[in-house]
């Protein structure tokens, strides 16, 4: 049951804007509806970065920070989905870069 969530490990600190999602597209079941972006220093203080809802659509959708930020962990929470209660991706891409 929701929410889920997937955490990356960027291996050093690394200015972050964002992140892309892709949802899979053989199936719809699991978009990500609503989400939470938070982020990490040391992988277990974690800070919301930005939350909203993607479209339920099979085209990549951006979550972009306010401002970029300094941090080695991401985290996608996925608090709910457009169909059923799972949580599925085809690609989740880190916006890096300031």
């Amino acid at each position: 049951q929701p929410p889920h969530h997937l955490d990356i490990d960027l291996g050093a600190m690394q200015a972050v804007a964002g992140l892309t999602y892709l949802p899979r597209g053989s199936n719809i079941n699991g978009r990500i509806k609503s989400y939470r972006v938070s982020v990490s220093q040391d992988g277990q203080t974690w800070a919301e970065a930005v939350a909203g809802t993607f479209p339920d659509k099979l085209t990549p959708h951006t979550a972009k920070f306010p401002k970029p930020i300094e941090t080695r962990h991401i985290r996608l929470d996925a608090i709910d989905s457009h169909h059923g209660p799972w949580a599925t991706a085809a690609e989740i891409t880190p916006i890096l870069g300031k």
